[in-house]
């Protein structure tokens, strides 16, 4: 049996199975700028909060881990914030890629990585 998105009833109980989001948003935020120096940490800090909260404002929640990222032989940590969610529609697409870009700009970035499921964008 394929699990759906659809609402459905679970066939031991007669309550409404909890909803399937089965894609994932995710947006790189950088620590640290192309030059290799690192990100005010109040900024790093604010960089994280802005793109969780526009994640939770486009999809309705969000989490940010903390991790290590390496782009072309430079280490550098990174935040992942994401978001899951049924469906992305083109205006929440298109918000996703704004902030992507927004971030490249603020944070001084050759690029910026944001995600749609298995795919990543290179801003």
């Amino acid at each position: 049996m394929q699990a759906t998105t659809e609402t459905r009833k679970t066939e031991t109980t007669g309550a409404k199975a909890p909803p399937i989001l089965d894609k994932r948003v995710s947006v790189y935020v950088p620590t640290v700028q192309s030059s290799g120096e690192p990100l005010p940490e109040d900024q790093a800090r604010k960089l994280v909060e802005v793109t969780a909260r526009t994640l939770a404002d486009l999809f309705g929640g969000s989490t940010a881990v903390n991790g290590t990222g390496y782009y072309e032989n430079q280490r550098e940590d990174v935040t992942l914030v994401f978001a899951n969610t049924k469906e992305v529609n083109e205006d929440q697409f298109a918000g996703v890629i704004g902030l992507g870009l927004a971030l490249k700009v603020i944070a001084n970035q050759e690029s910026v990585a944001v995600e749609f499921g298995n795919t990543i964008i290179l801003l």
